[in-house]
């Protein structure tokens, strides 16, 4: 990412552990499922599956199905699959009731438990491809996965959406996504209203290209890197 007021630049990371759930914009093309490809393959190299864990739902083009077979991933649902989608749900939300009891000792945080036990427990993170087209089909796991959003991350579980429209997310709900990272959109006021940036910061017309905010640099544009040749 750039920091031309400062003449810097560095490497945006993304904490999965520590920066709670996180949230993708970006209009159809403008590389949301490359940047999905990017982190995933990025954590898989440096942890371990006793570390990580992925359960992707992609309601997209059905492209993230390449990581099915990956053994950090323990599935990879699709839009008809209602049975999976429903139990996995019932899942994390078991998990989380297992976890607040297991932390109990430990400050009641992931954390703090990783620390402190000695034990290696799994970061659980769902991704769900298209958020809106999610909501247009699951609509009524909506309160599921907020409870899911609100009450997660604080036992290490956590979420990442994409979505390619402004509101493709509900408003009660952006307030549980401390991270949001907007590539392409299609009107310029998109990049005000997501992150109050100022008018004369949008991202450059390339592929990958977005503004994010990191905490000691403000908004900034990155560019998202590829895990190879494109070709």
């Amino acid at each position: 990412y750039d920091v031309p007021s400062k003449q810097k630049q560095n490497v945006l990371k993304l904490d999965l552990t520590n920066d709670g759930n996180i949230v993708i914009y970006g209009a159809a093309g403008a590389g949301k499922e490359n940047l999905l490809t990017t982190l995933i393959i990025s954590t898989t190299i440096e942890h371990r599956p006793e570390e990580i864990n992925f359960y992707i739902l992609d309601f997209g083009a059905e492209t993230l199905k390449k990581f099915q077979n990956i053994p950090h991933v323990g599935d990879v649902m699709f839009s008809d699959e209602e049975e999976k989608i429903n139990s996995l749900i019932n899942i994390l939300a078991s998990e989380v009731e297992r976890r607040k009891d297991l932390f109990a000792e430990y400050s009641g945080s992931y954390l703090s438990y990783i620390k402190e036990s000695g034990q290696t427990l799994p970061q659980i993170v769902t991704i769900i491809n298209s958020f809106e087209v999610f909501l247009e089909t699951y609509g009524r796991l909506e309160d599921r996965i907020g409870s899911l959003l609100r009450d997660g991350p604080k036992y290490g579980i956590s979420f990442i959406f994409t979505t390619s429209v402004t509101n493709g997310i509900r408003m009660r709900m952006t307030q549980y996504f401390s991270t949001k990272l907007v590539l392409q959109m299609q009107q310029e006021s998109d990049y005000r209203t997501l992150l109050n940036a100022p008018k004369t910061l949008f991202p450059a017309k390339k592929f990958g290209r977005g503004i994010t905010k990191i905490d000691g640099d403000g908004l900034v544009e990155f560019q998202t890197a590829y895990i190879c040749d494109p070709e």
